[in-house]
């Protein structure tokens, strides 16, 4: 995985988060987000604007991220973009691969980070076709 960020500092944030939403706990998941939190889905917008808000729509809408344990899988691509020094645009896919090699599963995503007191956290989600994963 490479980003163009400089540091890998990002590349190992979105690591541990796909790795936390693997394990499927909506409560640790809920630790790389910030509330309020805004969450675009192709069909709808939600601005959630407390923690519990949070986490229960992460308890509802679980992205099923492949289990590392289960087969070959990591992060596909991964391309950061340094708006600020405290922001940063991050998309990118995240794919299982069987025995044969074939992709089984992909999940994409694009997040905007920003650096707060408590580390990177997430302020917008948005959810979208592995087609539109920026380049």
């Amino acid at each position: 995985m490479q980003s163009n960020d400089g540091t890998g500092e990002i590349d190992r944030f979105v690591e541990r988060w796909l790795r936390t939403y693997a394990a499927g706990d909506a409560a640790e998941i809920r630790q790389f987000y910030h509330a309020p939190l805004l969450a675009i889905f192709p069909d709808r917008m939600e601005w959630l604007r407390s923690e519990a808000e949070v986490e229960a729509l992460l308890s509802e809408l679980r992205i099923d991220v492949p289990d590392c344990e289960a087969a070959d899988c990591g992060v596909e691509s991964l391309r950061v973009h340094r708006l600020t020094e405290t922001d940063v645009l991050v998309s990118g896919s995240w794919a299982r691969v069987d025995a044969s090699g074939a992709t089984t599963d992909r999940v994409t995503f694009t997040e905007l980070l920003h650096r707060t007191a408590d580390g990177w956290k997430i302020v917008v989600a948005i959810a979208h076709p592995p087609e539109n994963v920026l380049r």
